[in-house]
């Protein structure tokens, strides 16, 4: 009678509940280039990881968080944008 519903996405990993962090801190920081450089570099790793779940709407800006945390984030955030050296260089 009704069509059965998809299966629900597995379970964010780690490393994916850190990076849409990062893109809640590109949210907002939206109207500034380290924002919207966040959330081109951070959406594109997830979209690679997982094309089918709707990353965007996972974002939430931080507007509650303080301050100092808030920093810590985008520190963190920023410092995975470095490039990494390889081994032996």
């Amino acid at each position: 009678m009704f069509a059965d519903l998809p299966p629900a996405p597995p379970p964010m990993t780690a490393q994916e509940q850190s990076m849409v962090m990062c893109l809640s801190v590109a949210t907002t920081l939206r109207r500034e280039d380290v924002g919207r450089r966040l959330w081109r570099v951070y959406l594109g790793r997830l979209r690679n990881r997982d094309p089918m779940r709707d990353w965007a709407s996972q974002a939430r800006p931080l507007t509650e968080m303080p301050y100092g945390e808030f920093m810590a984030h985008l520190q963190r955030c920023n410092a995975g944008l470095q490039p990494r050296r390889r081994s032996g260089d």
